[in-house]
C-alpha cells in the first residue's frame, strides 16, 4: 500500500492504492462480508490487487473503513473522499463519511453518494465542510443490507483536503482497469439471476434461429454470447460487458418498421438488430401507414408502450393489431400511455399511421419508442422523416366508391366514418312497399354533411324478389316513388343505380329488368356478374346499365374470361370491379391491388363486400364476414379495409401522376399489378407509391 501525500492543488491526507499487501493497523476495515483477491495487473512493473467485496446473505454488510484522527484534518475549507470502484450493482455501491462516529454505529452526521454505471470504473466522490474541527472522520466504502448477487471492485481510495479555491488532485488518474482480471467464480457466481435468465433466454433463441436457417443473425447472437463468457472468464476486459449485455437485450426485443401490406404470423421470426431510418411521405389530405413489429424472445412476458415523438408526433397514431381468425386484422387505437404486453418468444405487431393533414409541406423528424416497463431492458427508437409534399389530393373522386354498407350513412358517425375512408357512394337497403326511410335518412345526412354534389347511392332491393319479382304491376308505383325521391332531392338518374339481383343473369333478372325499363327506361340498372358468353352478354347489354364483374375475373389469364371482360368494356357502359372475399385471412395484396387494377384498366368504379363488422370470437358454424370491427360503441375498420383505402390513395397518386408522366406512370403500375404474387410485393408497392410522390412533387 502507497501512502501519498504529495498534493498538486488540494492536500491529501489519506491515499490507499491497492497492491496486494495488508492494510496494517490504521489502513481500511471490512466487515460482515467475504473479501476476496482478483487476478490483478501489472502496472509499471508494480502488481496491483484490488479488493472484491460480496456479501454472502442478505443481512450482510462490507465496507472499507478508515477513522483519520482530527488532528491530521486541517481546519476549514471543505474535505473530499473519493473512491475508484467497479461493480455489477452500481446502486448498491456506497462512498460515505460520518463526523465524530465510527462508521456503522450512529451516524448523526453522514454524507454518502453512489456509483453509477455498471462494469465501468468510475471516481465516486463526496465533499463535506466540517461542523466540528475537533472530531475524527470516518471514511467507509463498500455495499450495505440486500446487495447480495452485487460485487465492487476498490482500487484506489483518496482522502483530500482543499482549502477555498483548490480543486481535487483526483483528476489525474492513470490506473488501467480494463487488464484487470476477476476470478470467473466472482462474476458468474454474483450473477443476478436476470442475467442467468438472459443467458439462458439467448441460447434458445440462438436454437430458434439456427432452426430456422436464419444463419447471419444465428451468428451475431452466437458472438453476443461468446463475449459475454469471455468476459466471465476474463478472457475479454471487464469494461465490454455493459455493451455486450445492452446487444444481447437489443437482440431480444426486435423492433422493425416494414411496409404496411407485411404479412406476418405467430411464426415470424424478427432478425435481431434495428431497422434502418424510416421514411414516410403523404399528400397534405393524405396517410402513410408502416407496420410496426416488436418480438419478445424472452422466456417471460414483456410489458412495453409504444409513443412517437418529434416534430409530427400528434400526427402519429399506433394502433395495436389484435388477432382474429389466427390473423392480426383486428387494428385497435391506441392512447400514449396504454401499456401493451407480448407473450413470451411472441410477435406482436402495430400500424403506425402518418396523417399529414394540417401539416405544412416539408420534412419532419423524429422516433418511434418502444419502452419496457422493466428499466434493466433497453429502449429501443426508430428513427422516422415525415415528408410532406405541397399536393392534396382531390376531394371529389373520380370514380364510384363502396362498400355494401348496408344503410350506416343513415347515421351521420358512420357516414363520416366512410367519407374518411375515400367512399363516395352510400348503399340503400329497402325492406319493404311504402317505406323509404332509410333513403331520406342518408339524403338529409349526406346533405347536412355537405356532400350532396359528390356522393352517389347503390339501391339494393330483395323484397320484391321474394314477393314474385319485378313483372307484377304492384310495384310499378313503388318505383316510381323511388325515382320521385331522388328527383325531389335533385339527383338524377346518374347519381343512383337499382342491384335487383346478385351474381347471376338468369331470366328472371332479364325479365325484371325489362319490367323496370318499361316503367321507367332512365333508371340504371345493377349487375355483379360476368356474362358466361357473348351470347348472354348481347341479351343483357339492352337491360344492364353498369358492369361490375369480381376482381378474380380480372385477374385470371383464362383466355375466354379475358375476351369477355374486352367485350364487356367496347359496350362502352360503365364498368365496375368489385371483392368479395371478405373474411379476415383474406390477402391483404388483394385489397391493396384491387385500385391499382382498377386504374391501369380505366374502370369507373371500385367497391367491396361488405362494411359489415366481424366478431372478434365468431361461431364455427357462422364464419366472420366483414371488414370492420365494433368494439365499445365504436366502428372500426379491419386492416383489410386499411389496405383498401391505402390502396386508393395510390389510385389518387396514380391519377395525378398520369397528368405530369404519363409513360412513368402506367410502367408503375403495370409493375406493381404483375408482382402481386410475388414475395417482396410490399417492398415493391412501397417503391412505387414514393416514385409517384416524386413525380407528383415536381410539378
Amino acid at each position: 500500500m502507497l501512502l501519498s501525500l504529495i498534493s498538486l492543488q488540494g492536500k491529501t491526507i489519506r491515499e490507499f492504492t491497492f497492491d496486494g499487501t495488508d492494510f496494517g493497523e490504521h489502513g481500511p476495515q471490512y466487515q460482515t462480508s467475504q473479501l476476496i483477491d482478483t487476478e490483478g495487473a501489472i502496472v509499471n512493473g508494480r502488481q496491483l490487487k484490488p479488493r472484491v467485496i460480496v456479501n454472502p446473505t442478505e443481512r450482510s454488510w462490507g465496507y472499507f473503513i478508515c477513522d483519520v484522527p482530527a488532528k491530521d484534518i486541517p481546519v476549514g475549507g471543505k474535505i473530499r473522499l473519493t473512491a475508484w470502484v467497479t461493480t455489477n450493482n452500481p446502486h448498491h455501491a456506497q462512498v460515505r463519511m460520518s463526523e465524530g462516529v465510527r462508521f456503522g454505529g450512529f451516524c448523526p452526521r453522514l454524507v454518502g453518494s453512489f456509483a453509477q454505471i455498471p462494469y465501468q470504473r468510475h471516481a465516486v466522490s463526496i465533499e463535506y465542510a466540517r461542523h466540528d474541527d475537533n472530531a475524527f472522520m470516518s471514511l467507509a466504502i463498500g455495499l450495505d443490507y440486500s446487495s447480495t448477487k452485487t460485487w465492487l471492485i476498490v482500487d484506489r481510495i483518496l482522502f483530500e483536503h482543499l482549502a477555498d479555491g483548490e480543486e481535487s488532485i483526483s483528476k489525474t488518474d492513470a490506473y488501467p482497469y480494463e487488464s484487470l482480471k476477476l476470478p470467473m467464480d466472482i462474476v458468474t457466481g454474483q450473477t443476478s439471476d436476470g442475467q442467468k435468465r438472459m443467458i439462458t433466454s439467448a441460447e434458445e433463441y440462438l436454437k430458434r434461429l439456427q432452426d430456422n436457417k436464419q444463419e447471419e443473425a444465428a451468428a451475431y447472437l452466437a458472438k453476443l454470447i461468446g463475449d459475454w463468457r469471455g468476459v466471465c472468464e476474463g478472457r475479454l476486459p471487464l469494461s465490454e460487458l455493459t455493451s455486450i449485455e445492452k446487444r444481447i437485450l437489443k437482440a431480444f426485443i426486435s423492433c422493425q418498421m416494414k411496409p404496411d401490406m407485411t404479412q406476418f404470423n405467430p411464426d415470424t421470426v424478427l432478425l435481431p438488430g434495428n431497422t434502418e431510418n424510416w421514411r414516410a411521405v403523404a399528400a397534405q389530405n393524405a396517410k402513410d401507414n408502416a407496420i410496426l413489429l416488436v418480438s419478445n424472445q424472452f422466456n417471460i412476458p414483456l410489458s412495453f408502450q409504444v409513443r412517437a415523438d418529434g416534430e409530427a408526433a400528434s400526427n402519429i397514431a399506433v394502433k395495436r393489431l389484435h388477432w382474429v381468425s389466427r390473423t392480426p386484422d383486428c387494428p385497435v387505437p391506441m392512447q400514449r400511455d396504454d401499456i401493451m404486453e407480448v407473450s413470451p418468444q411472441s410477435i406482436a405487431g402495430f400500424e403506425v399511421v402518418f396523417a399529414a393533414k394540417d401539416l405544412k409541406p416539408g420534412s419532419y423528424n423524429g422516433k418511434i419508442m418502444i419502452l419496457p416497463l422493466d428499466n434493466s431492458y433497453p429502449v429501443t427508437e426508430i428513427p422516422y422523416e415525415f415528408h410532406v409534399i405541397g399536393w392534396r389530393m382531390p376531394d371529389d373522386l373520380p370514380v364510384w366508391t363502396f362498400t355494401f354498407d348496408y344503410g350506416i350513412a343513415r347515421d351521420p358517425k358512420s357516414l363520416q366514418f366512410l367519407r374518411e375512408r375515400r367512399i363516395n357512394t352510400f348503399h340503400v337497403t329497402l325492406h319493404k312497399l311504402d317505406d323509404f326511410k332509410q333513403l331520406l335518412d342518408i339524403f338529409q345526412n349526406v346533405e347536412a354533411a355537405g356532400l350532396k354534389e359528390k356522393s352517389r347511392f347503390f339501391v339494393e332491393v330483395w323484397f320484391v324478389r321474394d314477393a314474385g319479382g319485378w313483372t307484377k304491376p304492384d310495384f310499378t308505383p313503388w318505383l316510381k316513388q323511388l325515382v320521385e325521391h331522388f328527383k325531389q332531392h335533385g339527383y338524377d338518374y346518374d347519381a343512383w343505380t337499382l342491384h335487383i339481383y346478385d351474381e347471376t343473369l338468369c331470366d328472371e333478372f332479364f325479365q325484371s329488368a325489362k319490367a323496370i325499363r318499361d316503367i321507367d327506361p332512365k333508371v340504371k340498372i345493377y349487375s355483379d356478374m360476368l356474362p358466361h358468353d357473348l351470347t348472354e352478354m348481347e341479351k343483357f347489354k339492352s337491360v344492364v346499365d353498369y358492369w361490375c364483374p369480381h376482381m378474380d375475373t380480372q385477374m385470371t389469364k383464362n383466355q375466354d374470361i379475358v375476351e369477355m371482360s374486352a367485350a364487356l368494356r367496347k359496350t362502352g357502359l360503365p364498368f365496375h370491379i368489385y371483392n368479395c372475399g371478405s373474411m379476415p385471412t383474406h390477402p391483404l395484396t388483394l385489397y391493396r391491388i384491387e385500385p391499382w387494377m382498377s386504374w391501369l384498366n380505366g374502370d369507373d368504379g371500385i367497391m367491396f363486400w361488405t362494411a359489415n363488422s366481424c366478431q372478434v370470437r365468431p361461431s364455427l358454424t357462422n364464419p366472420n364476414y366483414g371488414m370492420s370491427y365494433r368494439l365499445n360503441g365504436e366502428l372500426l375498420s379491419s386492416r383489410r379495409w386499411d389496405m383498401w383505402t391505402a390502396g386508393f390513395e395510390d389510385y389518387l397518386l396514380l391519377f395525378q401522376a398520369n397528368t405530369i408522366d404519363a409513360a412513368q406512370t402506367r410502367r408503375l403500375a403495370e409493375e406493381v399489378v404483375n408482382s402481386v404474387n410475388a414475395s417482396d410485393f410490399p417492398q415493391i408497392v412501397s417503391e412505387a407509391r414514393r416514385a409517384l410522390y416524386n413525380i407528383v412533387a415536381t410539378k
